[in-house]
């Protein structure tokens, strides 16, 4: 539990080590985090423009491929088609078949449930019928059976709708033979679909609706590609906008980080000139779910010296008060926009 928690109470800066490393993604984030920078839509429109171009390099492949997967999607979509699947069928025809396995056993059961309730001489509707009489006597003479005699006839009225259930249960089972084979047969067919498509039904006939459409991407190509490709030059577009302004936004941050963090650093016995560097360009080869800025952290701890990253010049000690410093001017300004 204190493991878990610890980074999140304090973070440790001694010498020749730093909790947070100054690797190019930690610099990134360190600046995000003073700019308030979300990179959630960022890496949306990074995740949409990827999408559509390898639904678009998928398309392009040689045309080997290309007629070896048409032949296979062809055989799979047939496949699917022929069995024409319903949902939940497999389940349904389960159960028939249970039934059918053990129509005698089923029959004997429903008739002699029937006979017992409603047709056998001393049967239970005929029992009820008696005491409903009796009861209804009484109810003449003391009002207060007048509800014990309306609970027989409900009762009465439930034995006979159960009986009749049962009866016709008994004259619905088919014992047939032919419709059991029948049976038997539809379920290899759909345990061999579900071997090699899917665990369920739902997910086999998923399975062919998806081969219909990589069908028919790929029979439709020329037209399908016109479609994608401006779909992906509004996706990059998107993702330029959304970059761009990141960009701006850290920019503008580092220029403000730059100065407190120095004031920082100044005051933890050290003269230095501090600066926060943020470069790169709008290249699709820089792109990536955060944008297409790097972040370097630049220092000059000698008068006239110039000003290079962090990481390779500074002593130990001078890396732990550097990480002070600007996590001191993360942290204000974090309690600032809280307030």
């Amino acid at each position: 539990m204190l493991r878990q928690l610890a980074p999140e109470l304090a973070s440790i800066h001694a010498q020749n080590e730093t909790v947070l490393a100054f690797d190019p993604a930690a610099r990134l984030t360190l600046l995000d985090s003073y700019a308030a920078i979300n990179t959630e839509q960022i890496a949306e429109s990074f995740a949409n423009f990827r999408r559509i171009r390898a639904k678009i390099t998928e398309l392009e492949h040689d045309e080997q491929d290309r007629l070896r997967l048409v032949d296979l999607w062809s055989f799979q979509k047939k496949e699917i088609e022929a069995a024409r699947l319903q949902p939940g069928e497999d389940e349904k025809l389960a159960t028939e078949k249970r039934v059918l396995a053990n129509s005698e056993k089923l029959f004997a059961a429903a008739m002699s449930g029937y006979n017992t309730l409603y047709e056998d001489a001393v049967s239970a509707t005929s029992l009820l019928r008696h005491a409903e009489k009796a009861v209804e006597e009484l109810s003449r003479f003391d009002s207060k059976f007048q509800e014990s005699n309306a609970l027989l006839q409900s009762a009465r009225a439930n034995v006979e709708d159960i009986a009749a259930t049962l009866r016709d249960y008994a004259e619905g089972i088919n014992a047939s033979p032919e419709r059991l084979a029948e049976i038997e047969d539809r379920l290899a067919l759909l345990d061999k679909l579900k071997r090699k498509y899917g665990a369920a039904i739902a997910e086999v006939i998923t399975f062919g609706e998806d081969a219909a459409r990589k069908l028919n991407e790929v029979e439709n190509r020329d037209e399908v590609l016109k479609q994608l490709n401006k779909e992906l030059a509004v996706a990059n577009s998107e993702y330029v906008v959304r970059a761009r302004a990141i960009s701006k936004k850290r920019f503008d941050a580092a220029k403000s980080l730059q100065k407190l963090a120095e004031i920082e650093i100044n005051g933890l016995a050290m003269k230095a000139k501090f600066a926060v560097d943020v470069s790169g360009s709008d290249e699709e080869s820089n792109w990536t779910t955060t944008g297409f800025d790097t972040v370097a952290y630049m220092i000059s701890t000698n008068v006239g010296e110039p000003q290079k990253p962090i990481e390779q010049i500074a002593s130990g000690g001078e890396l732990s008060r550097v990480m002070l410093a600007l996590k001191a001017s993360v942290g204000r300004r974090e309690v600032r926009c809280s307030r």
